[in-house]
Protein backbone atom coordinates (compact mmCIF):
# COMPACT_ATOMS: atom_id res chain seq x y z
CA UNK A 1 0.00 0.00 0.00
CA UNK A 2 1.60 3.29 -0.99
CA UNK A 3 1.42 6.15 1.13
CA UNK A 4 -1.92 8.34 1.25
CA UNK A 5 -2.64 10.85 -1.12
CA UNK A 6 -4.89 13.89 0.51
CA UNK A 7 -5.45 16.60 -2.46
CA UNK A 8 -8.13 15.87 -5.15
CA UNK A 9 -5.52 16.53 -7.82
CA UNK A 10 -3.26 13.69 -6.69
CA UNK A 11 -5.57 11.38 -6.62
CA UNK A 12 -6.74 11.95 -9.68
CA UNK A 13 -3.14 12.01 -11.52
CA UNK A 14 -2.25 8.65 -9.84
CA UNK A 15 -5.40 6.69 -10.39
CA UNK A 16 -5.46 8.10 -14.19
CA UNK A 17 -1.85 7.24 -14.51
CA UNK A 18 -2.65 3.52 -13.03
CA UNK A 19 -5.06 3.05 -15.70
CA UNK A 20 -3.61 4.00 -18.77
CA UNK A 21 -0.99 1.71 -17.48
CA UNK A 22 -3.86 -1.27 -17.54
CA UNK A 23 -4.74 -0.06 -21.17
CA UNK A 24 -7.73 1.84 -20.28
CA UNK A 25 -8.65 5.35 -22.19
CA UNK A 26 -9.07 8.32 -20.05
CA UNK A 27 -10.46 11.49 -20.96
CA UNK A 28 -10.57 14.49 -18.13
CA UNK A 29 -13.89 16.46 -19.19
CA UNK A 30 -13.60 20.16 -18.81
CA UNK A 31 -16.51 20.83 -20.46
CA UNK A 32 -17.44 24.44 -21.50
CA UNK A 33 -20.69 25.53 -20.59
CA UNK A 34 -22.06 22.87 -18.29
CA UNK A 35 -20.73 22.57 -14.81
CA UNK A 36 -21.26 20.02 -12.81
CA UNK A 37 -19.77 17.23 -15.35
CA UNK A 38 -17.85 14.89 -13.50
CA UNK A 39 -13.91 15.33 -13.98
CA UNK A 40 -12.64 12.55 -16.16
CA UNK A 41 -14.21 9.35 -18.39
CA UNK A 42 -12.49 5.99 -18.57
CA UNK A 43 -13.30 4.00 -21.33
CA UNK A 44 -12.29 0.28 -22.22
CA UNK A 45 -14.24 -2.39 -24.82
CA UNK A 46 -17.18 -0.43 -24.72
CA UNK A 47 -17.88 0.48 -21.55
CA UNK A 48 -17.34 4.25 -20.05
CA UNK A 49 -17.46 5.01 -16.11
CA UNK A 50 -17.26 8.58 -15.15
CA UNK A 51 -15.34 9.53 -12.21
CA UNK A 52 -15.45 12.64 -10.14
CA UNK A 53 -12.95 13.52 -7.64
CA UNK A 54 -13.24 14.94 -4.22
CA UNK A 55 -10.36 15.11 -1.20
CA UNK A 56 -10.79 12.40 1.09
CA UNK A 57 -14.27 12.96 3.12
CA UNK A 58 -15.28 15.63 0.73
CA UNK A 59 -18.70 15.69 -0.78
CA UNK A 60 -19.80 16.97 -4.29
CA UNK A 61 -21.86 19.92 -4.56
CA UNK A 62 -25.48 20.11 -5.28
CA UNK A 63 -24.93 20.58 -9.19
CA UNK A 64 -22.62 17.70 -9.21
CA UNK A 65 -24.76 15.37 -7.56
CA UNK A 66 -27.59 15.90 -9.80
CA UNK A 67 -25.28 15.68 -13.01
CA UNK A 68 -24.21 12.22 -11.58
CA UNK A 69 -27.75 11.17 -10.72
CA UNK A 70 -28.40 12.41 -14.19
CA UNK A 71 -26.17 10.01 -15.71
CA UNK A 72 -27.01 7.32 -13.68
CA UNK A 73 -30.68 7.71 -14.62
CA UNK A 74 -29.73 7.28 -18.35
CA UNK A 75 -27.65 4.52 -17.95
CA UNK A 76 -24.14 5.60 -17.28
CA UNK A 77 -21.85 4.52 -13.96
CA UNK A 78 -20.83 7.59 -12.64
CA UNK A 79 -19.91 7.46 -9.15
CA UNK A 80 -17.23 9.98 -6.59
CA UNK A 81 -14.17 8.78 -5.37
CA UNK A 82 -12.31 10.43 -2.43
CA UNK A 83 -9.24 7.38 -2.03
CA UNK A 84 -6.89 6.47 -4.69
CA UNK A 85 -7.84 2.39 -3.64
CA UNK A 86 -11.25 3.06 -3.96
CA UNK A 87 -10.82 4.37 -7.26
CA UNK A 88 -9.16 1.70 -8.85
CA UNK A 89 -11.37 -0.80 -7.21
CA UNK A 90 -14.16 0.70 -9.19
CA UNK A 91 -12.55 1.09 -12.57
CA UNK A 92 -11.24 -3.09 -11.95
CA UNK A 93 -14.79 -3.72 -11.46
CA UNK A 94 -16.36 -1.74 -13.70
CA UNK A 95 -14.00 -2.24 -16.61
CA UNK A 96 -11.86 -5.31 -16.20
CA UNK A 97 -14.52 -7.56 -14.62
CA UNK A 98 -12.63 -7.85 -11.29
CA UNK A 99 -15.01 -9.57 -8.83
CA UNK A 100 -14.37 -7.34 -5.57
Amino acid sequence: MGALVTSESKIERVVTAWARDMGIMTIKLNVRGQRGTPDRLFMLNGRVLFLEFKRPGAKPSPLQRYMINQLQANGFDAVVVDEVEQAKKLIGRYLLGWCI
